[in-house]
């Protein structure tokens, strides 16, 4: 719904329709029902279909996979760099090996980068990247390579 609040629930039918679903609150929800949160999802899948953003989506995310697996062999605190499509996630780690969480150097990125105008997201040890669907390629190398001077500052390797 491109912001709008918006729910749906999906399942099994045999799960939705248990006669335990139908008890009340069972499948509540606060964005359930709203008539424009509904209008706001439907006009987002209709600008999804029209301008082909799930195959950009691909293109963009083969291109930004690429560039990440730069990072993680430039910078031994990454451990896994995992993701798909647009939406990626950085662990990142003390040492590969034994892959210990290392939230400090997460939030140390973090703030390096935001610093530097890139929004991310944090969670833990773990940087996440969700950039647009929109999002043209300049821009997403723009973006990685604002990761890159964050990272840079928060580890101090300027390889």
């Amino acid at each position: 719904a491109s912001g709008f609040p918006f729910a749906a629930l999906a399942g099994r039918s045999t799960v939705l329709r248990h006669p335990e679903a139908g008890r009340a609150g069972s499948t509540a929800s606060t964005y359930a029902n709203n008539p424009l949160g509904i209008a706001a999802a439907k006009a987002t899948l209709e600008v999804v279909r029209r301008d082909t953003l799930l195959a950009r989506v691909t293109e963009l995310g083969a291109v930004l996979d690429e560039r990440l697996a730069e990072l993680h062999a430039k910078y031994e605190v990454l451990g896994e760099v995992r993701g798909l499509g647009l939406l990626h996630g950085l662990e990142f780690v003390r040492d590969r090996t034994s892959r210990r969480p290392a939230p400090e150097i997460a939030r140390a990125v973090y703030r390096h980068a935001l610093d530097l105008g890139l929004r991310t997201a944090i969670g833990g040890h773990v940087l996440r990247l969700a950039p647009p669907f929109t999002i043209d390629r300049a821009l997403l190398e723009e973006g990685v390579t604002l990761l890159d001077r964050a990272l840079e500052r928060a580890t101090g390797d300027t390889r």
